[in-house]
């Protein structure tokens, strides 16, 4: 009998440590989707409220959103382990895709090929691979990462968007030319799933900070030396069309170093009120869509510097309040808990 209260003391006191490191990785994860949030928010109003002449260094951070919202997508699912179902997650961001594009911008679903679309075929993807040895996944990453830097030359994504109706312009925006097309898109959230396996494997990861911050800042600086050859694409501000070599460096350092040399920061309890953005980020996602299809697209375009940060602040305090609010109805189960 001792040894047995011995024994369920030591199982409480694990399942403790454990649920605590659960929750911390789980903050530090928040903290990353909230960076991640806004980013997106100011990147997303730049076309209504910015003239296309931005510095580069805001360029640059402003296309950082993605990649980090991609990374965390298969991170996840390699962490929720068993508990993970791309296709039941897939079907949901699709459907949430579909829903921007048709009732927010208005425009029929499957032709720009939003970021939420490479998400969801990025849990498709990772649904089908998950069973597979990990050298599957990591050629699928190196293929969908490399192929649009040898296709480079096809790229025209300064010219204006040919015939909708045209199949073969739709498989190859879906590829190559959509705003997040699978090449190389799709190396994100693959990337991310088998960052989560590599961690878990490894015993020191020491080294992995500084690699990071290595491949981030090189690929700033690779970036800044090519500036030049990345246009805008209608009024957007990211680098990222097309997302070449020395783009393709920044992010994903940006996105490891985030997650490896980060950890600690990102996972403190003072994060906690900032981190509403992450724990909601899809309702973020979705309802900042229809606030800048709906309000922010019909500012007036002279507005002056006050205006534009009148108007940035008041776009977070309002996508704050509502998801405030939001996340207070789930507390109180006035709303089924809806996915994050």
């Amino acid at each position: 009998m001792r040894y047995q209260l011995i024994f369920d003391r030591i199982t409480t006191d694990t399942q403790q440590k454990y649920t605590k490191f659960e929750a911390m990785r789980n903050q530090h994860i928040d903290s990353m989707r909230s960076i991640a949030i806004l980013i997106m928010l100011t990147a997303n109003t730049t076309p209504y409220l910015l003239e296309p002449n931005a510095p580069f260094a805001f360029r640059a951070l402003c296309s950082l959103a993605a990649p980090l919202f991609t990374f965390l997508s298969g991170y996840t699912f390699a962490m929720n382990g068993s508990r993970s179902n791309g296709f039941k997650s897939g079907f949901f961001v699709l459907l949430s895709a579909v829903i921007v594009d048709v009732f927010a911008w208005g425009i029929p679903p499957f032709q720009t090929f939003d970021v939420l679309y490479v998400i969801a075929l990025g849990q498709f993807a990772l649904e089908l691979l998950k069973r597979l040895p990990t050298a599957i996944p990591w050629g699928f990453s190196v293929l969908f990462m490399f192929t649009p830097t040898i296709l480079h030359s096809v790229y025209r994504f300064e010219l204006p968007d040919p015939n909708w109706h045209s199949v073969s312009f739709k498989a190859y925006r879906w590829a190559f030319d959509g705003w997040f097309p699978v090449f190389p898109w799709l190396s994100f959230p693959l990337l991310g799933y088998l960052s989560y396996r590599w961690k878990k494997a490894t015993e020191s990861l020491a080294w992995m900070p500084w690699i990071s911050a290595a491949a981030c800042i090189g690929g700033a600086i690779w970036a800044t030396l090519h500036k030049n050859s990345q246009a805008f694409r209608e009024g957007y501000v990211e680098i990222f069309y097309p997302a070449n070599l020395p783009y393709l460096s920044l992010a994903l350092g940006f996105c490891c170093w985030l997650l490896f040399g980060m950890a600690q920061v990102l996972s403190s309890d003072r994060l906690r009120i900032l981190n509403l953005y992450g724990r909601h980020s899809m309702f973020v996602y979705i309802f900042h869509a229809f606030i800048i299809a709906q309000v922010i697209s019909r500012l007036p375009t002279s507005i002056g510097p006050l205006g534009i940060f009148a108007a940035l602040i008041s776009f977070y305090a309002v996508v704050y309040f509502f998801t405030f609010v939001l996340e207070r109805l789930l507390q109180e189960k006035r709303l089924s808990k809806i996915p994050s």
